[in-house]
């Protein structure tokens, strides 16, 4: 049955990939390519077969570059609409899955990169949404744990090293973000696992301590120490 449903469902992409690709500015249409993405690799996760994984992207690679392709050259002109945006994001997420899937994340470096531009672009759109940066976070400490499974050690430093830098970006504008602050650290502490990983003391000390300086700033912040400018009543 699950067989005859990727059959069914790699269809319906090809299909609503030929129509985004003559329609890329309909936001509906862009939606129903996320839906068939995502119905693809729902039923390749059930089935857990491997060679179906590789099938599926040795079929569709084509459509995933010209998707890609489209996407860059729409969201080029439209770079402040948040839905274009995010529907990038989630479109190319779900391409990413299917590496992941074969365990070969390395072989979309670039394509996460560019998700975590699109993410880090959204949170500066929308910087009220506090859902955008936990997203961002499990997104690539999940794919940093399939990296390093792999033991393709420089793609999970890269996306680690990026996820710091867009953290340490947004802090800059809002430095008592207790949030983001709690985020950086925990990126910060990627880091320090990977550097701790591969032997490299020096950097895993030097991230480590970032840490601390980070949980030391989280909690001098007034609402995490009510009880410094309370005032006894008699």
């Amino acid at each position: 049955m699950s067989r005859q449903a990727l059959d069914t469902y790699e269809k319906a992409f090809e299909i609503a990939s030929d129509i985004y690709l003559e329609n890329q500015e309909d936001i509906n249409v862009q939606r129903h390519l996320i839906d068939s993405l995502d119905n693809i690799v729902n039923v390749l996760e059930e089935m857990d077969i491997f060679s179906c994984v590789e099938s599926v992207i040795k079929k569709e690679e084509i459509f995933f570059g010209k998707i890609s392709d489209v996407y860059a050259k729409l969201i080029a002109h439209n770079s402040e609409d948040i839905e274009y945006i995010t529907n990038y994001s989630n479109t190319m997420e779900s391409i990413l899955d299917f590496f992941v899937m074969i365990g070969k994340p390395e072989m979309q470096i670039t394509l996460i990169t560019n998700i975590m531009k699109a993410y880090e672009t959204i949170m500066r759109l929308d910087p009220e949404d506090p859902d955008i940066p936990v997203m961002l976070y499990e997104m690539v400490e999940q794919y940093g744990k399939v990296c390093l499974a792999k033991e393709s050690i420089e793609e999970a430093e890269q996306v680690y090293g990026k996820l710091e830098e867009i953290y340490t970006g947004i802090l800059e504008k809002g430095p008592e973000d207790e949030d983001m602050l709690s985020l950086l650290a925990d990126s910060c502490g990627l880091l320090a696992a990977l550097y701790a990983k591969t032997g490299e003391e020096e950097k895993a000390n030097e991230y480590s301590s970032k840490v601390l300086d980070i949980v030391g700033r989280y909690c001098k912040f007034p609402s995490l120490n009510p009880s410094s400018d309370s005032t006894i009543s008699s």
